[in-house]
């Protein structure tokens, strides 16, 4: 965190980048909870890092396969989105940055390229 002249602060994450909000306001405690007790798998507006629930997470399905569309994880967008799981991370999503732990999905699972 930096303080500018005008005694508004400026708040930064761990590699630099300007967060574009105040994390410390009686709201973002209130709905994401204190400092080092966020949800994990939701928003951290202190890091302001997002977790599987908001971005990469495995989604509800419906009979089809389809993901089901609803309301998104903590209420953190208004527009109905895929409906977060639970469990974390989906395959793809962990296999990212691993040019041959990706091959080896697409090969097992072909219908990941949809």
């Amino acid at each position: 965190m930096s303080t500018q002249g005008d005694g508004a602060s400026e708040y930064f994450r761990s590699d630099g980048v300007r967060i574009q909000h105040n994390p410390y306001t009686a709201e973002m405690e209130l709905k994401y909870g204190k400092p080092g007790a966020t949800d994990a798998e939701g928003f951290d507006p202190y890091r302001d890092s997002v977790g599987p629930g908001i971005y990469g997470g495995l989604v509800v399905r419906d009979e089809n396969g389809d993901p089901v569309i609803g309301k998104q994880y903590q209420g953190h967008n208004p527009v109905p989105g895929p409906v977060y799981a639970g469990g974390g991370y989906s395959r793809m999503t962990r296999a990212l940055g691993d040019v041959k732990a990706v091959e080896k999905l697409l090969d097992e699972y072909p219908e990941l390229v949809k």
